[in-house]
């Protein structure tokens, strides 16, 4: 009898620039094509550094933007009240590096991501405080 069991890729960056992201201020990643790779789900982890005056209360909200039309044309739109909330995350802390985790369960074909800085402050302006990576989940037969 066939045992099925998870099969996770190696991990892949999202393109999205955080970088002097605005308080308030949304990013939105380059497109994740799942069309031919057929992920069922994903892990995305998120690093980034908070600015020097946070509100005390801020998150770090990320959002999916989902595209069913078959060439990757018409994304939800950028818009939180739209888009499906993922996850979001505290960031109340100055000038501080934070990683964040999180699973999407469910992958369309064509996906992005988009970020919504609400920490009361723009986020730190070094590039290279910063990185979105992603592991596809599949199942596999063995």
């Amino acid at each position: 009898m066939a045992t099925i069991q998870q099969l996770l890729t190696s991990n892949q960056t999202i393109t999205i620039t955080l970088d002097s992201l605005a308080d308030g201020a949304s990013a939105v990643s380059s497109t994740i094509n799942n069309s031919s790779t057929l992920y069922i789900g994903a892990d995305v982890q998120i690093t980034f550094r908070t600015g020097a005056a946070v509100s005390g209360s801020g998150t770090l909200d990320v959002y999916m933007l989902r595209c069913l039309d078959g060439t990757g044309t018409a994304f939800d739109t950028d818009n939180p009240s739209t888009a499906t909330l993922i996850d979001n995350f505290p960031a109340v802390d100055n000038a501080t590096d934070y990683t964040v985790s999180m699973s999407i369960e469910v992958l369309p074909s064509r996906w992005q991501l988009m970020v919504v800085n609400s920490t009361g402050d723009a986020l730190d302006s070094t590039p290279a405080n910063f990185s979105v990576i992603f592991e596809g989940k599949k199942l596999s037969t063995v």
